[in-house]
């Protein structure tokens, strides 16, 4: 099974000519547990180890996890792809404070904060609904014990 916040390889669509990451690298699954468990298809976003913009409010930094290099999870590039398309298992974003950013920037990407940024900002975790964080980080919880009875 998998879970949100995992980090998998996967085979992504190529895309010529185009800043849309593409081929074999790491992506975040972002989808739902209930999803991840039934679906065919999940919803991930990318990442990359190359740094370009360094200020958007839709990537977040990070190192660890499975990963060698420090990495941006690019939080604008949020698409679906089948299981077929994942490759072996890298880690789990365990870390709390990462994950507030991950949702943060995924909630710029979709404008759920309601009102679309003059200049781009980054929610303030404080913004972010207390009982929608719960209920995610209780989902992120679940799947750390999962994982761990399975370790």
């Amino acid at each position: 099974m998998l879970y949100f916040g995992e980090i998998y390889w996967a085979q992504l669509p190529h895309n010529v000519n185009s800043s849309v990451q593409s081929g074999l690298r790491p992506v975040l699954v972002v989808s739902n547990n209930t999803c991840n468990r039934f679906s065919p298809v999940i919803t991930v976003v990318p990442l990359t180890s190359k740094h370009k913009s360094k200020h958007l409010p839709t990537h977040v930094t990070f190192c660890g996890e499975g990963l060698l290099r420090e990495s941006q999870i690019l939080c604008e590039q949020i698409l679906s792809i089948d299981k077929k398309l994942l490759d072996r298992r890298i880690g789990i974003i365990q870390n709390e404070e990462i994950l507030k950013q991950i949702i943060c920037a995924l909630m710029v990407q979709l404008n759920m904060n309601g009102v679309e940024p003059v200049c781009p900002v980054v929610p303030d975790k404080d913004t972010v609904s207390d009982k929608w964080l719960k209920r995610l980080y209780s989902q992120s919880e679940y799947a750390l014990k999962q994982l761990s009875m399975v370790s």
